[in-house]
């Protein structure tokens, strides 16, 4: 457990830029238009097909060499099996969806241009799912090279202590800030939800929430997840890739109490029905994230009712509140 926890609680973050730079100005954010003459975003494409290829010597060759000798080999190793499960699995974004940004660093009398680019991949299979990879690049060195759930621009902020697991959970309706809930009926479904057959997202803020009248619901579960026993602490950041095309339910959480406001999204998803002979690697177990690397693992067969709310909430008739392109 100490080494998985080590590895877990791993930041994947490949150098720093470099320190004592003042920059004049910062480009924000946005998508790319034509950069097939850019040779810091054809060096961050190359680097993307070195770590899909499995070629780390390559990628080594790429990256700043201050900044290599900074690099821890789990570090690497973590880069290396996660990032090609996302470049094996997910969608290639096209280039005019990649976001660029840049500053432009005076030091020493010398002007760089220092240019960061994020790819967005879709998962294709997890429809609700998007993982970037951000790279900053300047004089074609690679200085910063990580994969994470963000979008560019979006501050992360996860627990200071050593083992993010809490002992106990205490989930309540009333702190609830946001909500999303992701259902997908697999192959047992085939049902119009607004403009999709067989999948549908309701997300919204607490006034949302309230509207639709699932509050009762959703404090059913709370207790019963509140005072459930988990079967197991797992430290995991990408999810296990489905077997067939099972009915499952996934609800996104922010609350705004002080207890939990730091510790970013809750996650609950649950396998509610296996396509027949083909077993999910997760279906014995309801699962609860509250950090980009944590889960507890909570068993279905000792936790029925957990299961039959979470049926419940995923059939659901919520009327117009269905999003259009989830």
């Amino acid at each position: 457990m100490k080494n998985q926890l080590r590895l877990g609680l791993l930041i994947l973050s490949i150098g720093l830029l470099m320190t004592g730079c003042k920059f004049s100005y910062t480009k924000s954010a946005e998508k790319t238009t034509n950069l097939s003459d850019n040779s810091s975003f054809l060096t961050a494409k190359k680097s993307l097909r070195y770590i899909q290829e499995n070629k780390t010597d390559s990628l080594k060759g790429l990256l700043n060499s201050d900044v290599l000798k900074m690099v821890k080999p789990e570090q690497l190793d973590w880069l290396m099996r996660e990032g090609k499960i996302v470049l094996d699995n997910y969608e290639n974004p096209n280039d005019t969806s990649v976001l660029k940004s840049q500053q432009t660093n005076y030091s020493v009398g010398r002007k760089q241009l220092i240019e960061m680019f994020s790819f967005p991949y879709q998962s294709k299979v997890y429809k609700d799912s998007v993982k970037y990879f951000h790279i900053t690049i300047a004089d074609n060195e690679i200085y910063k090279l990580f994969l994470n759930d963000y979008p560019p621009g979006m501050r992360i902020i996860e627990p200071k202590h050593s083992e993010p697991h809490k002992n106990k959970i205490n989930l309540q309706t009333d702190n609830l800030k946001w909500f999303r809930i992701w259902y997908d009926g697999g192959v047992f479904d085939n049902k119009r939800y607004k403009n999709e057959n067989g999948f549908y997202a309701v997300s919204g803020d607490k006034e949302k929430f309230e509207e639709i009248g699932i509050n009762d619901k959703f404090q059913k579960l709370f207790i019963l997840i509140n005072t459930a026993k988990f079967d197991s602490l797992d430290f995991k950041y990408l999810r296990e890739d489905e077997v067939g095309d099972p009915e499952w339910i996934y609800l996104r959480m922010e609350f705004d109490n002080e207890e939990y406001k730091n510790l970013g999204e809750f996650e609950i998803s649950c396998f509610i029905k296996e396509e027949q002979g083909k077993k999910e690697i997760m279906s014995d177990y309801i699962i609860l994230k509250h950090t980009d690397k944590t889960r507890y693992l909570i068993s279905k067969n000792e936790n029925q009712e957990i299961v039959k709310v979470l049926t419940d909430i995923a059939h659901y008739d919520y009327g117009d509140y269905y999003e259009k392109n989830p």
